[in-house]
């Protein structure tokens, strides 16, 4: 599906599955159900883990951007990108 950027940039996001463990490669495990598990590493499960419904994806960059000293505009497209791929996994769902 295509999304634009202000689109993704100004959805409300909610997690969707369960963290259910972690790799000696630090890859995490994601379960929505017993037939749909996912891998994620730990940049991607942080984002993840911040879809809480309440946070915009704008406030999500600019959360991991003061967290991690990284200027916003460097992280804007890869977390959008993450963003639409977690959407299309079902991993995430737009919150109206």
């Amino acid at each position: 599906m295509s999304r634009s950027k202000e689109e993704v940039l100004g959805y409300r996001l909610q997690r969707k599955g369960d963290l259910i463990g972690k790799s000696n490669d630090n890859e995490y495990f994601v379960a929505l159900d017993e037939e749909h598990v996912f891998s994620m590493t730990a940049g991607a499960l942080y984002v993840w883990s911040l879809c809480n419904g309440e946070l915009t994806v704008r406030d999500i960059i600019d959360k991991i951007s003061k967290e991690a000293n990284i200027p916003y505009s460097e992280l804007e497209q890869p977390v959008i990108d993450l963003v639409n791929q977690l959407l299309d996994l079902g991993l995430v769902e737009i919150k109206e």
